[in-house]
């Protein structure tokens, strides 16, 4: 089995940049002292044991300074910790332990032939994260001997080269071994035109057929669309890298939105823009530039943009190496991660190489590795490719966790919110119909609102009312109350608005403001002959729904609203689902001419004792608040109906 490991003497390159690597025959080895700037505490540690230790774990001590303190010390250990213990562990108790590196790359799977050589990482951890996920979050320390070799470990980067072989070894390992999981069948594209990166001028071609090419997702930045361009002079500083890129991966063509659709004919643009998700599907990997804020940026380790320094120290012959946080981390935090339009860019490739300030890093579905890590070939597909969960389909079906994550994204251009996530509805939808929604997008859709959202656990109710799509006048096509699946069918009528029955009952919200609230108490017992004793804790100022649930009991729920600017305050409140006085979930709707605009959502469970959220309170029916009460059983137990139901009607109601 051939292996690839690091071995680091004196006169190695430690992390050093161009003009560093010129004084590099200086950094050599000092005897730890007072005078070489190490405190006492990083001195009464024998790192050199640390350094070869053969155990899973070890406690090197406590951390109780400030990450400015430690930043700021003389100690040149303690220096390196500041970069692993961030600002938001300033208030929490704090240890620094050593640890495997095999463990912390790829598990208890690492457990390889006696060959195999470990290193040792440090990392701060406090006693809330699992250590794994704190330092996915905040980065590790490689120590190791001078001239120690090990096959598990942090590796030496250089800030101006971003490692293509590795990469290349990722790729052609996930074709060998990988299959239909990481090379889905080639859907036919219209019209797919290439920057052919090995021609003299580097211009647009007509896609040759079945070429293997490379994508790009990226941030435009505030420069205006251009249409297509042929000449060198019209690529910005990412896509200049992002050939180069393709060209050290053996891939002669590359796909850029801003190049190869062309921007000044709306025919073309629509048409590209509706096969966006086969074209990145069909990539033989995606460049993601997860660094920097616009197209001028490049690819860190490409071009003429670096990476940033690792920073390192040799102190009596063991070297402290950083590690940096994990890939995951730097993308999440990235303004890539932030915009729209490369959610389902992501989403959709198979295969992706994604640039950072820290690293470069190959993801697949079945495999993950960095170029800061060093690992044996044969444990690639070890490492794990949770972290990137949220950026991937990883086979879940999960839905609305991809609609979650799409609704926290920023546009441009708010009249995109349905072209930015087009192909991701045709996978849902699995029809091969197109949707168009036109214009102005519907209340009731997730598209209709900017802005992160959340969903209601309804998979197991029963729900108590019927819906079905069609326009304006009378419904066309019934639905599936709990997933609308594909809302549109081919034709020339519009489907855009939501026909609801079920029951309905008129209310007026009310606008609390608690702190001017005579209570004696911060919170409301509730004696629930169902669940036993359960606690409301005191509720936040904003507008409530008053529901009387007997005749000495009202209860004041919160509502969740998706608009501020409510033009009157009476609203609908359609009820989707309910059960006996402790639980319902409603549409608050607001008249809009013969139609209904959905403005928020009416969802409590009093059972419920996880309840924190402060948004419950009871009074009597005089309007006090209760600092005690009694709820009956449900109504399957016996118990009785609310009375607010009294009030309430079937009837259908058009919401646009």
């Amino acid at each position: 089995m051939i292996k690839r490991r690091s071995a680091l003497s004196a006169g190695d390159d430690i992390g050093l940049d161009s003009s560093d690597a010129r004084k590099k025959q200086n950094v050599s080895p000092s005897p730890s002292s007072a005078d070489d700037h190490v405190c006492q505490r990083c001195l009464s540690v024998n790192w050199d044991e640390v350094a070869l230790d053969s155990g899973e774990g070890r406690y090197i001590f406590e951390v109780k300074e400030s990450h400015e303190s430690l930043r700021s010390s003389t100690c040149r250990i303690c220096r390196m910790i500041s970069a692993i213990k961030p600002p938001s562990l300033d208030h929490c108790s704090c240890s620094l332990y050593a640890f495997s590196a095999a463990q912390y790359m790829v598990g208890r799977r690492a457990k390889q032939p006696s060959v195999m050589e470990d290193s040792r990482l440090l990392g701060v951890f406090d006693t809330f994260i699992p250590f794994r996920d704190r330092c996915h979050e905040q980065g590790v320390i490689g120590v190791f001997r001078l001239g120690q070799s090990y096959d598990y470990g942090i590796r030496s980067t250089k800030r101006d080269s971003a490692d293509f072989t590795l990469m290349k070894e990722c790729l052609d390992r996930c074709r060998r071994i990988h299959g239909a999981k990481c090379t889905p069948g080639k859907t036919p594209i219209r019209g797919l035109r290439m920057i052919d990166c090995m021609a003299p001028d580097r211009g647009i071609v007509e896609a040759p057929q079945n070429c293997r090419y490379a994508a790009l997702s990226y941030v435009w930045g505030s420069q205006s669309a251009n249409s297509m361009k042929s000449s060198v002079a019209a690529y910005s500083q990412v896509v200049e890298d992002a050939i180069s890129a393709a060209l050290a991966m053996d891939i002669q063509y590359l796909w850029v939105d801003r190049h190869c659709i062309d921007q000044g004919n709306a025919t073309d643009k629509h048409d590209q823009i509706s096969q966006m998700g086969s074209i990145y599907a069909n990539s033989e990997v995606t460049f993601i530039a997860a660094a920097g804020d616009n197209n001028a940026y490049g690819l860190p380790g490409v071009g003429t943009t670096t990476r940033r320094q690792q920073r390192r120290e040799i102190i009596d012959n063991v070297v402290f190496l950083q590690g940096f946080l994990h890939s995951a981390g730097s993308i999440r935090s990235s303004r890539w991660a932030s915009r729209a339009w490369t959610f389902q860019e992501c989403f959709f490739s198979p295969r992706r190489v994604i640039f950072t300030d820290n690293d470069v890093s190959y993801l697949c579905s079945s495999l993950y590795h960095s170029d800061r890590m060093e690992q044996p070939r044969d444990t690639y597909g070890y490492t794990s490719i949770v972290p990137f969960s949220d950026l991937t389909l990883g086979g879940r079906g999960d839905w609305p966790a991809w609609l979650m994550e799409y609704s926290r994204r920023a546009l441009t251009y708010d009249e995109d919110a349905l072209n930015a996530f087009q192909g991701i509805l045709k996978y849902m939808q699995r029809d091969g119909n197109r949707s168009r929604l036109g214009d102005g997008f519907p209340s009731w859709s997730y598209i209709g609102w900017a802005g992160p959202m959340r969903f209601l656990e309804l998979n197991d109710l029963k729900m108590l009312f019927e819906a079905s799509l069609g326009n304006k006048e009378k419904p066309f096509v019934q639905v599936n109350p709990l997933g609308f699946g594909s809302c549109f069918q081919d034709g020339d009528i519009e489907h855009r608005y939501l026909h609801l029955t079920g029951k309905v009952v008129e209310l007026s919200l009310t606008d609390i403001r608690w702190s001017g609230t005579p209570r004696s108490k911060m919170a409301t017992t509730v004696h629930m002959s169902s669940r036993g004793l359960v606690v409301l804790w005191q509720a936040s100022d904003g507008l409530y729904a008053q529901l009387r649930l007997t005749a000495d009991l009202n209860i004041l729920a919160r509502v969740y609203l998706d608009a501020l600017n409510l033009v009157s305050r009476k609203v609908l409140l359609f009820v989707l689902y309910r059960e006996g006085m402790e639980l319902l979930y409603g549409l608050v709707l607001h008249p809009l001419g013969n139609t209904y605009r959905r403005v928020g959502i009416v969802a409590f469970n009093v059972g419920d004792s996880g309840n924190f959220d402060h948004r419950l309170a009871l009074t009597n029916g005089d309007g006090q608040y209760l600092d005690e009460a009694r709820l009956n059983y449900l109504p399957s137990q016996g118990g009785r109906e609310p009375l607010w139901l009294d009030d309430a009607e079937r009837r259908a109601v058009v919401v646009g």
